[in-house]
């Protein structure tokens, strides 16, 4: 079992990926917003972090530098086609893996199953 942290501003996209993430076994922290990611990142250590790229106080990829200076693993997911389609060092987050929406929670667990792996 892992533990994760997922955050993404519509709630319920976010209720339904946490609940595909503990479904699958894993223990799932789960929020809205730049500022609760950095509270809860803060209080535990994740084997990964899942950001959406665009959030209401802040941009995804904040987030996942953060969580890859702290040594952990991290991801990223969006649905603004024209951000999904840039390589990740434009985006400057290099060697993080893109989630495009929309994406079955099929390919969210297996991505997720790979992640944590490699």
């Amino acid at each position: 079992m892992a533990t994760i942290l997922v955050i993404e501003d519509h709630d319920d996209v976010r209720a339904v990926l946490c609940e595909a993430v503990k479904s699958a076994g894993h223990e799932a922290d789960c929020v809205r917003s730049v500022t609760e990611a950095k509270h809860v990142m803060a209080m535990r250590r994740h084997d990964l972090v899942i950001s959406d790229m665009v959030l209401p106080d802040g941009d995804g990829r904040d987030l996942v530098r953060f969580a890859l200076a702290r040594g952990q693993r991290a991801m990223l997911m969006t649905g603004y086609t024209e951000i999904a389609g840039e390589p990740p060092v434009a985006m400057g987050c290099i060697g993080v893996l893109h989630l495009r929406k929309p994406f079955s929670l099929d390919r969210l667990l297996d991505t997720i199953d790979a992640q944590l792996s490699g």
